[in-house]
């Protein structure tokens, strides 16, 4: 009898617990300002579906510069290409996959330019490199 007493309060008390987190959840997502397009610009991408179907493999832990907006621009680029074409990616995906881990290379608001690009608009690293000295080669 004791032990369905206390069963039934523990089944109380973790209803009572789901109810409370899923409340918290709700009031997080939906007071947050800018939640919305945060949520939106994690689906959405620059990168055209041909890209993004790429199957990414794991080459080991790869290091990038990374790049914040303020450093030469061309510099990064050679850097960046000289870490991903020194890994063992087959020539026949080194395309795609330069322009899948080129948003790993960025940080701040050079990230965020990356993420503001229109969806489906890169569809080559030739054109993702265009983009980038367009946008970034002025602080030269």
């Amino acid at each position: 009898m004791m032990r369905s007493i206390m069963s039934e309060e523990m089944r109380t008390l973790e209803a009572q617990m789901q109810q409370r987190f899923t409340s918290q959840i709700h009031k997080a997502t939906t007071s947050t300002p800018g939640f919305d397009d945060l949520a939106r610009g994690v689906r959405e991408t620059p990168l055209t579906s041909r890209i993004t179907s790429t199957i990414t493999l794991k080459f080991g832990n790869i290091s990038f510069p990374r790049f914040d907006g303020m450093s030469d621009p061309h510099d990064h680029l050679l850097q960046y290409k000289h870490v991903v074409q020194s890994t063992n990616i087959p020539t026949d995906m080194l395309d795609d996959m330069m322009c899948k881990l080129f948003a790993q290379s960025l940080k701040g608001a050079a990230l965020r330019w990356f993420c503001n690009l229109p969806a489906e608009s890169i569809d080559s690293f030739d054109e993702l490199s265009l983009e980038f000295m367009r946008s970034y080669s002025v602080h030269i």
